[in-house]
């Protein structure tokens, strides 16, 4: 559970930052 938890958040975050890159601008 707890490692599914993390692979979850860290996909989000990665996901959430690439996007907030490319409209970051």
């Amino acid at each position: 559970m707890s490692k599914k938890n993390v692979s979850i958040v860290v996909a989000a975050s990665v996901l959430s930052r690439g996007i907030g890159g490319i409209n970051g601008q």
